[in-house]
């Protein structure tokens, strides 16, 4: 799922991706971060389960559910 936002100048400033990589060859995640970098977007969010994104990101942020409590916390 994709979401955007943008300025007066119709350019993205913020992009929201929940699961963008679901059955992407590690190639093929390499590529999004360069297609990112080259948007120059002022943020991107995603959402995923996949940990080898977490070296294209500035900040992560877990969420764990333990006794039907959720818990957010930064790596």
């Amino acid at each position: 799922m994709f979401s955007g936002f943008t300025n007066v100048y119709n350019i993205p400033v913020h992009f929201k991706l929940v699961e963008p990589t679901d059955g992407f060859s590690r190639e093929q995640l390499f590529r999004l971060r360069d297609i990112l970098k080259e948007l120059n977007c002022e943020q991107v969010t995603f959402v995923s389960h996949e940990s080898e994104l977490e070296g294209f990101v500035d900040k992560i942020y877990r969420i764990t559910k333990e006794a039907g409590e959720s818990t957010i916390s930064t790596a």
